[in-house]
């Protein structure tokens, strides 16, 4: 379903509700992620 709601570009404004607030929780978890692998490689090194 992701997959589809990104070629089709009206599909966010079909239910912007529903896509944005999950695409905003995706790249905090991905920056927290990298934030992490980071602290953990400096406290490694």
């Amino acid at each position: 379903m992701r997959l589809a709601s990104r070629r089709c570009g009206y599909c966010y404004t079909d239910k912007p509700v529903y896509q944005w607030p999950g695409v905003l929780a995706l790249f905090a978890v991905l920056s927290a992620a990298t934030l992490l692998l980071a602290g953990l490689m400096l406290v490694a090194g």
